[in-house]
């Protein structure tokens, strides 16, 4: 998105699940799992306009301590749509908690996440 961009986080419930352990405007984290919560950017609170200047999304997630074997699973999603309109039935017709709806013009930005689904260790 350009710069210009303005971004708004969301949720279904009306507050962060525990198992997101950040939401930020950071649009320059690295995306690597590992790396700390840097400076750039803020932490965001829910159904507030972050922008217009470098806007970005991160979430940083906390699945907990998994076994070896086991799986959790869950919804990412991603994508574009050309109004308002259109981005609301696309977050209709996906499973999600949160999402982050990035304006740039009439163009809106989508960045869904879903409930984890955690699958038992495999038995041998």
């Amino acid at each position: 998105m350009r710069s210009s961009t303005s971004t708004t986080w969301h949720s279904t419930t009306g507050a962060v699940p525990a198992y997101i352990a950040h939401l930020s405007n950071n649009g320059f984290h690295s995306g690597d799992p590992l790396a700390e919560v840097d400076d750039i950017g803020e932490p965001v609170e829910l159904d507030t306009t972050c922008g217009p200047d470098d806007q970005g999304t991160m979430a940083r997630l906390n699945l907990g301590s998994l076994a070896v074997g086991q799986s959790v699973a869950f919804t990412l999603y991603i994508g574009l749509a050309p109004n308002g309109e259109t981005a609301e039935l696309a977050l209709h017709d996906i499973e999600h908690v949160v999402s982050a709806q990035a304006t740039s013009g009439d163009t809106i930005g989508l960045f869904a996440i879903g409930t984890p689904t955690y699958q038992p260790t495999p038995s041998n």
